[in-house]
């Protein structure tokens, strides 16, 4: 095959071999220039192409979600609560990642099935539920009449712990009695605030009167038991109660000396004139003496009945 062709170039004439030479060098002269062009391009374009970042890890955080709806101010539980896999930057930055951080606490609001538990939802500390989150687990609340005498003028605040008294009247005698002691205080005329212990810095300095006195006290609410609750609403209906004040640091918790019974000097008098009054015993009825017989009266018959004889003695007759 190459013998034939280069038979055939020999009887071309030179001008016919210097048109095929310039033809054939402008073909390659092409050819170069397109492979160098091609070449520049595509370095050019390795060189302005980004670096490949490497595949992003999406990162997983496990947080706490509700597993059904649950109303405000329920105390969460175990198995209302369970652990869930959300990518980091989807979980809010309060989330709750541990169950038991939560449990026992109440809800602020009405949270619904597969909501993110986060510290916004619940209530860290119970008193902060409100005037329910103050009374304690096994207590109830119940409210009781006083004034500036038996509230202790007003001293006596929410978070203070006082004693409860039982004044009793009958006939001169005026009875008191401790029924309960080292009873909380969780509110004065629906005012709940709870005292703070006072600074340390602050502990000798004079106390203001008017500045923490509550003025015209008219309920006080405590926090008893159920039997306590019982024992109150019945002695209330008895007598009178009043609230004893509490200090900071009692010196006994208790005190076991709790009746008191005064009489007055009036009812001594009347009861000492009944013990001198010499005693009189009572005498048995005399039966009244039997009416004299009576006799009984003639009749016209028996006065008009003749009688014996009579005896004449001149005019006279006998």
């Amino acid at each position: 095959m190459f013998a034939k062709f280069f038979d055939k170039l020999s009887t071309l004439r030179p001008r016919q071999l210097l048109a095929i030479a310039a033809g054939l060098a402008v073909l390659v002269f092409v050819v170069f220039y397109l492979a160098i062009t091609t070449l520049t391009k595509n370095n050019v374009a390795e060189e302005e192409k980004p670096p490949e970042e490497p595949p992003v890890e999406i990162q997983m955080k496990s947080v706490v979600v509700a597993t059904r709806n649950i109303e405000p101010k329920v105390m969460l539980t175990a198995k209302m609560l369970e652990t869930k896999e959300f990518p980091a930057d989807s979980v809010p930055v309060d989330a709750v990642t541990e169950v038991t951080d939560i449990v026992n606490l109440p809800t602020r609001a009405k949270i619904f099935k597969g909501d993110i538990m986060t510290a916004q939802k619940v209530y860290k500390n119970l008193e902060q539920a409100g005037f329910v989150g103050s009374i304690p687990p096994n207590c109830r609340a119940v409210s009781v009449t006083i004034n500036d005498v038996t509230g202790v003028a007003g001293f006596a605040k929410p978070g203070d712990y006082v004693d409860v008294l039982l004044i009793e009247r009958d006939e001169g005698l005026v009875t008191s009695r401790i029924l309960l002691q080292n009873i909380l205080l969780l509110s004065i005329n629906q005012n709940m605030g709870i005292n703070q212990p006072p600074k340390k810095e602050d502990a000798d300095a004079p106390v203001n009167p008017s500045a923490t006195a509550i003025e015209n006290p008219a309920i006080a609410t405590l926090a008893l038991t159920p039997d306590d609750v019982l024992m109150l609403v019945s002695a209330s209906k008895i007598g009178e109660i009043y609230l004893m004040l509490r200090p900071l640091r009692p010196q006994s918790e208790r005190v076991y000396s709790t009746d008191y019974t005064v009489q007055s000097l009036k009812s001594q008098r009347l009861q000492q004139e009944k013990q001198d009054k010499p005693a009189v015993t009572p005498q048995e009825p005399v039966a009244p003496p039997p009416p004299p017989p009576t006799e009984p009266v003639p009749t016209v018959e028996e006065t008009q009945k003749p009688t014996g004889f009579e005896i004449i003695y001149g005019n006279r007759s006998k």
